[in-house]
């Protein structure tokens, strides 16, 4: 009788071992999923910020040729200055 009983001891610990193995199994892959999801995340925030680092290089560029043309410009207007000698505040 005593073998009975152990045989279902075993059974009910195989089969509480089985469910523990399974909830562990779907809570690894929620996670799992969460990390793949942020890193997805993380590589669309990190595209965007290169395509405004990109925007805002382009845009100082811009700024630079505008200034480029100004000092040309003044260089034009008053013959006896030299562009080394122009300050950002004459403008």
């Amino acid at each position: 009788m005593s073998l009975w009983g152990r045989e279902e001891r075993l059974q009910a610990e195989r089969e509480k071992t089985e469910k523990l193995l399974n909830e562990r199994g779907l809570m690894m892959d929620m996670k799992a999923k969460e990390f793949d999801q942020r890193g997805a995340i993380q590589n669309a925030l990190q595209r965007e910020a290169e395509v405004m680092f990109r925007f805002r290089s382009l845009c100082n560029e811009g700024k630079d040729k505008n200034v480029d043309e100004m000092e040309e410009g003044s260089v034009r207007k008053s013959p006896g200055l030299k562009i080394d000698e122009l300050k950002w505040n004459d403008y």
